[in-house]
C-alpha cells in the first residue's frame, strides 16, 4: 500500500494502486500530471508547494499522476525523464537554495515506469525546525497547505507555527529531563554513560511496534556486542540488559549495561563506568568508540525500517563523571592523568542529524569530536 511503505520501495503498483482504489488529493497528498518547468515561474511554484506541505503536516506530492475534477487519481501519466540532471536531484537544488528553514528529511525519488517514462514522488516531512519560507529571488513569504489547495500564511498561522515548533522542543527536553532522573536515580554516585537518540518531531504516541521479531533480532546482534541478555518487554517497549557476574552470588548482580527501545522511537544506550585502582575513573577512548559504532549501526537499521528519513535528536552524556580523565589510544601518560574533569557531570548538548541511516558512517566521528 502506498501510504503504508517508505519512499525507497515505492514501485509502478503503488502509484497504480492510487488510481485503483480512487484515492482523492487531501492536506497531505498532492497530484500534478506535468513536471515543474524549470524557468523561475516554475521554481517558484514548486517550492511554495513542498514549503506549503511542511509548514502544514507534511506529506506527499506526486509528479505524473493525472486527477479528475474530483482530485481523484485517474491515471499514471508519467513525465519523460530528464538529461544530465535528473528531475530529483533538480527538485533537491532548487529546494536547497530556495528555502529558509532548509526542510529537514526531505526525500525525493524517481518511479521507472513500464514505458519508460518516471513518476517522481517528494515525500516532505513534518517539519521540526519550520515554518519554510520561499526565499527564491527575494520572494520571502510562507506558504501553508489547506485541504487540496494552498494560500499565504497569515500571521496568526506564522505565529502558531513558531509555538508548534517551540513546544515540540520543550516536549523533547521534559523527556529526556525525566530519562535523565530515572538514570541518576539507579546510578547510585557510580558513573554512567548514556546516549539518547529520538525522532526530531517528537510525540508520544507509538512510532515503533516494539514486539516485531525483527526488532528484537537486531537487539540480539548489538546486544552481542556491548552485553549480552534476551530482550524482554517493559512498559515503554523492550529492553535488554547486562549484569556483572559475581563468584559470590548472595546478592543480585548489578547492573553494567542495558539497551531500550521505546514504541515512540526513543533508543537508549547506558553503561556504567568503573573505578580503576590506582588509575581512578577514565573514558577509555577505543572501547566506547567501538560501543559507539555498534550502536549507531543499530539506530540506523532502527530508523530506516520505521521511520526512514526522519530527522532525529542524538544526546551524549555522562552522569557522575567528576574527576574523569580521558584514556586516548589505550596507552595513558602522567599529562592526561592530570587533565580530569572538573563537573559532576559531563554534558556534550545535543545535536540535529538529517538521517541516520545516510550518516552512520560519520556520526560516531561527530560524536567523538565533541
Amino acid at each position: 500500500m502506498f501510504f503504508d511503505k517508505s519512499i525507497e520501495h515505492l514501485d509502478p503498483a503503488d502509484l497504480q494502486w492510487l488510481v485503483d482504489n480512487d484515492i482523492r488529493e487531501d492536506d497531505r497528498l498532492d497530484y500534478k500530471r506535468d513536471m515543474y518547468s524549470r524557468d523561475p515561474k516554475g521554481k517558484h511554484e514548486l517550492l511554495r508547494d513542498v514549503t506549503a506541505m511542511a509548514n502544514h503536516r507534511g506529506g506527499r506530492l506526486l509528479v505524473g499522476i493525472d486527477e479528475d475534477d474530483e482530485g481523484k487519481a485517474r491515471t499514471v501519466v508519467g513525465v519523460p525523464p530528464a538529461g544530465q540532471t535528473d528531475h530529483a536531484m533538480w527538485i533537491q537544488s532548487v529546494c536547497l537554495s530556495g528555502i529558509q528553514e532548509r526542510i529537514l528529511g526531505l526525500r525525493i525519488k524517481e518511479v521507472r515506469l513500464t514505458d519508460g517514462k518516471v513518476a517522481v514522488v517528494v515525500d516532505v516531512p513534518e517539519s521540526p525546525n519550520g515554518p519554510h519560507m520561499v526565499c527564491l529571488d527575494g520572494e520571502n513569504r510562507f506558504w501553508m497547505r489547506h485541504g487540496r489547495q494552498k494560500g499565504m500564511m497569515s500571521v496568526e498561522e506564522i505565529r502558531d507555527s513558531i509555538l508548534r515548533v517551540l513546544d515540540n522542543q520543550g516536549r523533547i527536553e521534559r523527556f529526556l529531563q525525566r530519562r535523565e532522573a530515572e538514570i541518576l536515580e539507579n546510578a547510585e554516585g557510580r558513573c554512567w554513560l548514556a546516549l539518547a537518540v529520538l525522532p526530531a518531531y517528537f510525540r508520544a504516541g507509538a512510532a515503533i511496534d516494539t514486539s516485531e521479531v525483527q526488532l528484537r533480532e537486531q537487539i540480539r546482534c548489538l546486544a552481542g556486542q556491548v552485553g549480552w541478555g534476551e530482550p524482554y518487554p517493559i512498559l515503554e517497549g523492550v529492553r535488554t540488559d547486562n549484569r556483572t557476574l559475581y563468584w559470590d552470588d548472595r546478592d543480585p548482580p548489578p547492573l553494567s549495561d542495558y539497551i531500550e527501545v521505546h514504541r515512540n522511537a526513543y533508543v537508549e544506550f547506558a553503561r556504567r563506568i568503573d573505578l580503576h585502582p590506582p588509575l581512578g575513573l577514565y573514558y577509555d577512548a577505543m572501547r566506547e568508540t567501538k560501543n559507539l559504532v555498534s550502536f549507531v549501526e543499530f539506530v540506523a537499521d532502527v530508523y530506516s525500517h520505521h521511520l526512514p528519513g526522519a530527522p532525529v535528536v542524538v544526546r551524549f552524556r555522562l552522569f557522575n563523571a567528576r574527576d574523569m580523565w580521558l584514556l586516548r589510544h589505550g596507552r595513558w601518560t602522567v599529562g592526561e592523568m592530570r587533565r580530569r574533569w572538573q563537573r559532576q557531570h559531563l554534558d556534550l548538548g545535543e545535536f540535529l542529524v538529517q538521517d541516520p541511516a545516510q550518516e552512520r558512517q560519520w556520526l560516531p566521528k561527530r560524536i567523538c569530536g565533541r
